[in-house]
């Protein structure tokens, strides 16, 4: 049974190794995750016709969600042309 136990902390708890890490690398790998992860929407945005500032929106969680929204039902501009 001992044998099992990493098994499954790994399973229940897959942010335990996150955590155990010192303060300053567990925010500096949110910090290269939130990065990315806007630098890629600007990418994206920007490919579709809009400005990449837009993507600044997914860091507020309630805005990110209903601008995805908006962003699914509207008209793209390129389209548009």
């Amino acid at each position: 049974m001992e044998q099992f136990i990493p098994i499954l902390d790994a399973l229940y708890a897959p942010q335990a190794w996150f955590l155990a890490q010192p303060k300053y690398i567990s925010m500096a790998i949110v910090g290269l995750m939130i990065a990315a992860t806007l630098t890629l929407a600007g990418f994206i945005l920007a490919r579709m016709g809009y400005k990449p500032l837009w993507a600044l929106l997914l860091v507020v969680p309630t805005v990110s969600v209903i601008g995805l929204w908006v962003l699914a039902l509207v008209k793209f501009p390129r389209e548009k042309q």
